[in-house]
């Protein structure tokens, strides 16, 4: 998966910093690593090699010039069109890798480069002659992207990392806690304060965002967004569509040097991406209890495509005994249990050899199929009434105490607005304000995390407000996000 660290200041002591920083980080990168390093720039780097596995495609990367230097993780998929470009524009190419075509793009494009991409990725270019940092994030924020603002004497210096932990190793980084993120937490299952992490002054680079650093400030714009259009079609119409989009898009997914699988759970998603893919093997996890155990199908599936099925069986001690490792992987606390089974089925495939895995996730918030997008049959019911009794029953009923139904006739008689905040509900706000201490109870409420998101769908649907929330919420905080530990 690659990885990468950097800093922009004048401290001493750079070729030993960025050599700490890469170390902590080397389990994303154990083919190659690298580093860079000027009185104003420190750039470290480890690689997975997917593309080109030769020297050639090592980082950081250079410009023909030796003034723009290159560290990126991630896969662009429409490399050889922009590559093509520029090949007609006068750029030479020494390699076969699509980190080449960043660094020729920014040269040729600008920041207008990302609006040129198709794939997942982070990156950044350092400018040395010019004394500015570009940076970027995918559409959806697949790549993870932390940066850290601090002070150097007068001079105002930037931290980049793939995970927060190579920051440990900076002697200008603070180890201090957030404690502005612990109760959003205790209600979403993972950070959701904001752009803000555990780490105080720590933050997330957004999703579809990229920033320039230069003369000691860092300007962050958008490039791109989610949005719904209202345009219908028929069934038939949609199922080509998606039939064309997902065919091409795991075929440019595939397009790998190195042995490639996919994961199988035996859902739909997975199950539609291995028959589209048709790899030489599939990996699943199964679980000792039966009611929680999908490999079965997973197997049967893969016996069907005649592809070989890898599964593993694990139990809970698995999980007890190797949580101390999953967390330290994940920098941050994040309670989605989904996170324990994927760090046994990302070493299982590692173990048998293959380097790139596609699957299925993210498919759900696309395509609208989580099950709490439909209401469950009481609300149903309930919605039959009319408003002028439904409304002012369920106002009622928030002020009264608990009752067999109540639950029900609150998600049916209010707005979705007031009563969905995505799949990753532990406390509601109440409970979580209840346990804890007041220094931890200075952040964001529940509604002013979500509302802004609501906002920007308002008056569609409500499946349709629920996608956007957890697109904007969960996708990228919480299931992108346990992906680092692959």
């Amino acid at each position: 998966m690659c990885g990468f660290t950097a800093f922009f200041d004048t401290v001493e002591n750079k070729n030993e910093i960025i050599d700490n920083m890469n170390k902590r980080i080397w389990h994303r990168g154990p083919d190659m690593s690298g580093k860079y390093i000027d009185d104003n720039a420190a750039m470290g780097f480890v690689r997975l090699s997917i593309l080109d596995l030769s020297e050639s495609g090592a980082q950081p990367m250079y410009s023909e010039d030796g003034n723009k230097i290159l560290v990126f993780n991630g896969e662009i998929y429409n490399y050889q069109d922009i590559k093509d470009d520029l090949i007609a524009k006068g750029y030479h190419f020494i390699s076969e890798t699509d980190s080449e075509v960043l660094i020729h793009g920014y040269t040729e494009y600008g920041t207008d480069l990302v609006n040129r991409l198709r794939g997942m990725f982070a990156f950044c270019i350092w400018d040395k002659q010019n004394k500015r940092v570009f940076g970027a994030r995918d559409h959806f924020g697949i790549k993870p992207y932390y940066f850290y603002k601090y002070k150097n004497g007068n001079e105002n210096g930037l931290l980049i990392g793939s995970e927060i932990k190579s920051f440990l190793e900076h002697p200008l980084f603070k180890k201090e806690l957030n404690e502005k993120a612990l109760k959003p937490y205790l209600t979403f299952q993972y950070s959701s304060q904001a752009d803000e992490t555990f780490f105080k002054g720590v933050e997330r680079l957004k999703p579809g965002h990229f920033f320039v650093f230069e003369n000691g400030e860092m300007k962050i714009e958008k490039y791109w967004d989610v949005s719904f259009n209202d345009k219908h079609h028929t069934v038939d119409e949609n199922i080509k569509k998606i039939q064309s989009v997902m065919e091409e898009s795991i075929k440019l997914h595939s397009h790998t040097d190195v042995p490639f699988g996919s994961f199988l759970s035996g859902g739909i998603d997975s199950s539609y991406v291995t028959a589209c893919l048709m790899p030489d093997v599939t990996f699943s996890i199964g679980f000792m209890q039966e009611n929680f155990d999908e490999s079965i199908y997973a197997a049967e599936l893969s016996k069907i495509l005649g592809i070989k099925n890898i599964r593993k069986t694990i139990t809970g001690d698995d999980c007890l005994g190797n949580l101390e490792t999953i967390q330290y992987h994940m920098d941050e606390p994040q309670s989605n249990p989904s996170t324990l089974p994927l760090y046994f089925l990302s070493k299982l495939v590692r173990d048998n050899g293959v380097i790139v895995v596609l699957s299925g996730e993210g498919a759900d918030e696309i395509f609208g199929g989580y099950e709490w997008y439909d209401d469950d049959a009481g609300q149903k019911k309930l919605k039959k009434l009319p408003n002028f009794i439904l409304k002012p029953a369920a106002a009622i009923a928030k002020g009264l105490p608990e009752f067999r139904g109540k639950t029900t006739l609150l998600r049916a008689g209010r707005p979705v607005e007031e009563t969905f905040i995505g799949e990753a509900l532990i406390f509601d706000e109440g409970e979580a304000k209840s346990i804890l201490k007041p220094r931890f109870q200075n952040s964001r409420t529940v509604r002013q995390i979500t509302q802004p998101i609501y906002d920007m769908v308002k008056g569609k649907d409500d499946v349709t407000k629920k996608q956007m929330i957890d697109i904007k919420l969960f996708l990228w905080k919480g299931i992108f996000f346990k992906k680092r530990i692959r």
